[in-house]
Parts: C-alpha cells; sequence; structure tokens
C-alpha cells in the first residue's frame, strides 16, 4: 500500500507498455519480455508465457528460446505448472458471448 502513494507501482509497467508499443509502432523488432504464445519454444505445446521474444510491426516476430541451465529449467517448468493450473482453474462461463 505504501508504494501507491508515491506512483512507483504504476510506473515500470507504464515504461513497459510504452517501450513495447514504440517496438511495434516503429517496427523496431526489439528483444523484450512479454508474454507470448509458445507452440514448440520450451516445449510448452499451445500456452502463453512470459518469454523473450522480439517485437516489430507484426507484434511478437519471434519467440526467442534461451538455452536454460537445470536450475533455471526446473523453475522455469515450475513456473508453467503453476501457470496450467491457473488456466484449469478458469471459469468458461466468464468468456461466454451474451
Amino acid at each position: 500500500m505504501r508504494l501507491l502513494r508515491t506512483g512507483s507501482a504504476y510506473y515500470a509497467p507504464a515504461t513497459s507498455i510504452a517501450e513495447m508499443a514504440e517496438a511495434i509502432l516503429r517496427d523496431k523488432r526489439r528483444i523484450m519480455p512479454c508474454c507470448s504464445y509458445c507452440e514448440r519454444e520450451y516445449g510448452l505445446g499451445g500456452l502463453f508465457a512470459g518469454v523473450p521474444a522480439i517485437l516489430g510491426s507484426d507484434g511478437v516476430e519471434k519467440v526467442i528460446e534461451l538455452q536454460l541451465t537445470a536450475a533455471e529449467r526446473e523453475l522455469f517448468d515450475e513456473s508453467i505448472n503453476h501457470l496450467r493450473q491457473q488456466v484449469a482453474n478458469i471459469d468458461p462461463v466468464v468468456f461466454e458471448e451474451g
């Protein structure tokens, strides 16, 4: 709650959004961490995840697949398993039209 008084909780996300928009609008093809759809990358098989990607005029133009150490891969997989659990808990009624 203290951070909200100074605005610091807004500065970093707002800066990131502005940098992402600039990379797309000006076709900068900049490598940035962002939530990207991964089909084969990182062995995820069709999941959106926070990974490094090239952003340009087409949005996410390429997901950058880093070589992770065993420890990094274990942490990444733990995060992905948590993400899959959260996705499985989504109530489909929320997304129905009407």
